[in-house]
């Protein structure tokens, strides 16, 4: 699992980059530039279960653990 210092961070980076020129392709792959070693990705209020709970959050992301072990 990601250290929950780690993935506060990630969070306050996101809401940093909220607003790039770019929109979230832009937010993402500066993300993705800051934080190499984790999978970020990004989708839809709607494609979150809502009974799952943030493991980070602020006012502009919220952000999931995924378990992607048996997906592709």
């Amino acid at each position: 699992m990601i250290p929950e210092t780690l993935v506060r961070e990630v969070a306050a980076q996101a809401a940093r980059q909220a607003d790039v020129p770019g929109g979230v392709e832009a937010m993402l792959a500066n993300l993705r530039q800051l934080f190499p070693t984790i999978h970020i990705t990004v989708c839809g209020e709607d494609d979150v279960s809502p009974r799952l709970s943030p493991a980070a959050e602020n006012d502009r992301c919220r952000l999931y653990y995924v378990d992607a072990g048996d997906h592709c």
